[in-house]
């Protein structure tokens, strides 16, 4: 037994108590806390750990600082101050506390015979893997990763099922790691992996249900089917798999309903390749996918999917490249419009539209029920679940739902950057110092993502800050040179740092460009506001909400408590349907 109040580790148990409350952490957590403790004091380094608890096993350093993540949330650690765990860039971790051992073992609310994450619950989860493409072009990779995805899709509707999301369980991919390391890292008692062989008109897929504990195979099947037989093998699949874990449950799992399948195979092809490069968010990324929703749109017009996804597709536009949602967004609502008359069980159109409904009309009836028919089809979705917390929850006041919705999307996908921002971002509304920790692990996880940086960014901001927000805005900027939303929050951060005549500047540039391009009204006011200009920053949030950019609503959600006081904001408040 060793103690570091008020913390008591029963490593003989795998316990970790605080005071008569036993702390919830993952089997590898806390084998990381049981090995720092036991060289408290000392620089572990990075590779030491990873040779010492990934014997054998390559594992990127992204999945060892998610694990210290997860063990500085149990501990209440805060990462720039810690108590418990000094991180070191880019060398290792020292654990700080002092250690005591006691002889003996205590007893609290529970013991070390208490269920864990691969006890009888656990078993009731999955990781499902990116299908290895085996075909000789090499030129399918695509289509694995579609498999993959509509098995995962497939998967989530049956009710009970915990199923990693495709952002985390692809973030193994091509690294050929033990399936019980991969597991391990998700928080699943079970993996699916397979491989694809598609050549010409015929698919050959191999797949393997995988019992973390020891490896076993639970269970295994090859299908060697032409093309048209694609759905019917895809059903086939996932129907073994519920088959196989009911038995392994010992009680009957219950599917739900799907969106419908194409009458044509080469539109779900060239749907799955559009998902495949919309996935990339990229500018090339998003104009390829265009390519392929219009193509499987021509081979079968009925199918409601491409549909779903052109509007997606625009979504991306105004939220990642900052076109106008004025002059792209009716074609998106007509698009979702004619999905969902084809297909009312089409949950991402559902899921679209939700989000449509909320940050471009400010219906918030619409909004929340759109939400709902799509949890009701996709209720372990992480997708739907962030969506309804940031773009519903959280700008109509209802913030503990709207944090609790964002966590149990992050349970399903532990590495995705979308859950983590917007868990980051929400607890930022509710002024909880648990938003700078979020804030940290999240750009020491991903130090290049933009969005990361600008989340994060606004949330040093918040606590003033100021030197922190510019070392990760400068992260940001230097993987997107010029970001039009990275600089309209340097600019605040400049002005917090009394380096106003840089605020100015920034606030030049951006004009500057306005007379050449669309730059937007947000970036601008936060420009202004830097600037000491009040009213023109309060002029240029307007003409935001009248654009419907789409960061205006959660941006008004962080500062709804101040807006309330300022009878200037109140009308953009009412504007929105949020007074």
């Amino acid at each position: 037994m060793k103690e570091f109040p008020p913390f008591r580790l029963d490593d003989e148990g795998q316990c970790l108590w605080r005071g008569q409350e036993r702390v919830t952490v993952t089997p590898k957590a806390f084998s990381i806390l049981c090995y720092m403790v036991e060289r408290a004091g000392r620089l572990v380094t990075q590779n030491e750990l990873l040779e010492a608890l990934w014997p054998d096993t390559f594992v990127q350093p992204e999945v060892l600082k998610s694990h210290i993540l997860s063990l500085r949330i149990a501990l209440g650690d805060d990462a720039r101050h810690p108590t418990f765990i000094e991180t070191h860039q880019r060398r290792g971790y020292r654990f700080i506390a002092t250690v005591q051992n006691r002889l003996g073992r205590e007893s609290g609310r529970g013991s070390g015979a208490e269920q864990t994450a691969t006890g009888a619950d656990g078993e009731a989860s999955i990781a499902v893997l990116p299908f290895f493409d085996m075909s000789s072009s090499k030129e399918n990779e695509y289509f694995g990763d579609g498999l993959a995805e509509e098995i995962i899709n497939a998967l989530t509707k049956i009710s009970g099922l915990k199923v990693i999301a495709r952002t985390s369980a692809f973030a193994f991919k091509g690294q050929n790691q033990d399936i019980r390391r991969i597991a391990e890292a998700l928080g699943v008692a079970n993996v699916l992996e397979g491989s694809v062989r598609k050549e010409n008109n015929r698919v050959r897929v191999g797949a393997q249900l995988i019992a973390a504990s020891d490896g076993r195979h639970i269970w295994s099947g090859r299908f060697d089917r032409e093309m048209t037989d694609i759905f019917a093998m895809q059903d086939e699949i996932s129907q073994a798999i519920v088959e196989a874990l009911q038995a392994k449950l010992g009680r009957p799992v219950q599917r739900m309903a799907s969106a419908r399948q194409p009458a044509n195979p080469a539109a779900y092809q060239e749907y799955l390749e559009g998902r495949y490069y919309m996935h990339q968010v990229t500018p090339a990324g998003i104009a390829r996918a265009l390519e392929c929703y219009q193509r499987a749109i021509r081979l079968d017009s009925s199918y409601a999917l491409p549909h779903a996804g052109m509007a997606e597709r625009v979504f991306y536009q105004a939220i990642y490249q900052a076109e106008r949602p004025r002059e792209i967004v009716p074609a998106a609502l007509a698009s979702l419009a004619h999905a969902l008359q084809l297909d009312p069980n089409a949950a991402d159109a559902h899921l679209a539209r939700g989000i449509f409904s909320a940050f471009y009309e400010y219906n918030w009836k619409a909004a929340d029920d759109h939400f709902a028919e799509a949890l009701e089809l996709n209720p372990e979705c992480p997708r739907v679940r962030t969506a309804r917390s940031f773009w519903l929850l959280l700008p109509t006041g209802r913030v503990d739902e709207a944090l609790a919705e964002a966590r149990h999307a992050l349970r399903l996908d532990p590495l995705s950057t979308v859950a983590r921002n917007r868990e980051c971002w929400v607890l930022h509304c509710m002024r909880r110092a648990e938003a700078l920790d979020r804030a940290r692990a999240s750009v020491q996880l991903f130090p290049s993502h933009p969005v990361t940086c600008f989340n994060a960014s606004l949330v040093f901001l918040g606590w003033n800050l100021y030197e922190e927000a510019v070392e990760t805005i400068e992260r940001g900027m230097a993987a997107v040179p010029g970001s039009v939303y990275l600089l309209g929050v340097l600019s605040l951060a400049r002005a917090g740092q009394g380096r106003h005549a840089d605020a100015k500047q920034i606030r030049s540039e951006l004009e500057e460009q306005s007379g050449r391009r669309h730059v937007p009204f947000l970036s601008r006011a936060f420009a202004s506001e830097a600037c000491g200009d009040m009213d023109g920053a309060l002029d240029l949030l307007d003409r935001a909400v009248d654009e419907r950019e789409p960061l205006i609503v959660p941006l008004l959600a962080g500062r709804r408590a101040d807006l309330c006081v300022n009878t200037g904001y109140q009308s953009l408040l009412r504007k929105m349907n949020l007074d």
